[in-house]
């Protein structure tokens, strides 16, 4: 007998504009939100009822994440925004993080830093080094690296054409640097040599770019770049073990860079370019599947790097295997389009506080619409076969609220 659809196991209603940004934090003590309209929330995973509830930014957040037992916002205001410790603790007044009579219970914000959010790339966070990737101030084409709290530039215009030129027009778009605006971006070490820092940032003309700095060398190269999507990547996550990364498009593929794997060498120029195109480099290997319908949106990857999540346009989110790309299972609840995706962290260990909420939030999904709901979705355990193969579907619980 089939079994019946999956449903969420949770609905949240926290917000009254469409979430853009999910994220948890360690030991998946809270879930963190925030939409288009500028407004964050802190949610108690043993509850699931929010903590606080803020206007962090004038526009659209696009990215929200703990650092140093604080809270990172990052908005469409053009502000990288540092949120005191005290985000996470229940202001004074009812239970639902608003004060009463209609107070602001905005948490202390410890610093701010100007930014550019131009092309609506989000942040990536470097924790244990405090660094963090970002568009460049001027050329939202290329990238640069901050150290905070003490808001300094150790890395600029990573991405810069080899003569050094810099693009006549500020976002990318002319002749000379045909990539475009840089869409996301992710900022690690590489597990092999963690002396390197690495960029990985998906492109308006969707290319995909590893960049790569020896430290201690100094100076950023470009170990590869890849361009397999017909349109600009909207989605871009780096598995949590550092060996690939994921890719997604408004086109209907999914691809795999293989980030540990000897890049492929450079395909052979063309006899008579029409256009200016990007000097000739290495490029990586991959490997790639079409979802059932195109335009995807939103990417996540497990902690454990064996299962990923992919969001599209149409509300779907389709689950696979990251080695084989088999399916695991499609979940269906959003009426518009997914903006992001979230997995809670599988390795830590459960939260230490007491709740109402029986399931093991390791198991959790969470899930982002347009039509302004969060999704909390209850994974069944995923069995392993033989050569690691992932197998498994998703459970199918009523939702609660």
């Amino acid at each position: 007998m089939a079994l019946p659809p999956p449903t969420p196991s949770f609905i949240l209603r926290t917000h009254s504009h469409p979430p853009t940004s999910l994220s948890i934090t360690p030991r998946n003590t809270y879930l963190l939100t925030a939409d288009d309209h500028g407004v964050v929330s802190v949610v108690r995973t043993s509850t699931l009822r929010p903590v606080r509830t803020w206007a962090a930014h004038s526009d659209g957040v696009l990215r929200v994440e703990e650092w140093q037992g604080g809270i990172l916002s990052h908005g469409r205001d053009n502000k990288l925004r540092y949120w005191a410790s005290e985000a996470f603790a229940e202001p004074l007044g009812d239970g639902g993080g608003k004060g009463q009579g209609g107070e602001d219970q905005s948490p202390g914000m410890e610093w701010e830093m100007d930014v550019n959010a131009l092309n609506f790339c989000a942040f990536s966070l470097l924790s244990e080094d405090g660094l963090v990737a970002l568009p460049n101030l001027v050329d939202s084409a290329l990238v640069d690296v901050w150290r905070i709290p003490s808001k300094e530039r150790v890395h600029r215009a990573i991405g810069r054409p080899p003569d050094g030129s810099i693009p006549a027009v500020p976002d990318g778009r002319d002749k000379s640097n045909p990539t475009g605006l840089v869409m996301a971006l992710n900022l690690h070490r590489p597990p092999a040599d963690p002396s390197k820092l690495r960029v990985v940032a998906g492109y308006e003309d969707g290319g995909v770019v590893l960049f790569e700095c020896d430290e201690e060398m100094g100076g950023w190269g470009t170990v590869w770049r890849g361009k397999v999507h017909r349109e600009s990547v909207m989605a871009l996550a780096v598995s949590p073990d550092r060996t690939f990364a994921l890719s997604a498009s408004a086109d209907r593929k999914v691809i795999k860079y293989f980030l540990d794997k000897t890049p492929l060498p450079p395909a052979a120029p063309s006899p008579a370019p029409a256009v200016s195109s990007p000097p000739a480099y290495p490029t990586p290997q991959t490997k790639s599947f079409h979802t059932p319908t195109p335009g995807n949106s939103a990417l996540a990857i497990r902690s454990d790097s064996r299962i990923f999540a992919v969001g599209s346009w149409d509300g779907s989110i389709n689950l696979h295997s990251t080695r084989s790309f088999k399916p695991l299972g499609q979940l269906s609840y959003h009426r518009r389009a997914c903006s992001a995706l979230c997995f809670a962290r599988w390795n830590d260990p459960p939260p230490e506080e007491e709740g109402v909420i029986e399931s093991d939030v390791r198991d959790w999904l969470a899930s982002a619409g347009r039509d302004e709901r969060v999704a909390v979705w209850g994974l069944m355990d995923f069995g392993v076969r033989r050569a690691g193969e992932v197998i498994g579907f998703i459970s199918g619980r009523k939702a609660d609220g």
